[in-house]
């Protein structure tokens, strides 16, 4: 699951698409047909934003502000088609 979430965030922005695609699909089916609940997912991309952010140089303040907006977008999509 941690490289599906690490692949989805690398993707997003190139093929937000495809990733809205593959979150919409599979999401809610683990929802539902598992009883895994949505907290469980976002809780995945926020401790696999919070590794890869932990990397970022202080200095690169823009490059954090977009992998904060790509982190905050992602959990919302996810939320929204739960």
């Amino acid at each position: 699951m941690i490289e599906q979430a690490l692949y989805c965030l690398m993707r997003w922005h190139s093929d937000r698409g495809e990733i809205e695609i593959v979150l919409a699909t599979t999401v809610p089916h683990h929802l539902h047909a598992l009883g895994i609940a949505v907290a469980l997912f976002t809780g995945l991309i926020d401790a696999v934003c919070e590794t890869v952010a932990a990397t970022i140089p202080a200095n690169q303040a823009d490059e954090m502000r977009c992998w904060n907006e790509m982190r905050r977008t992602m959990k919302e999509f996810m939320i929204e088609n739960a």
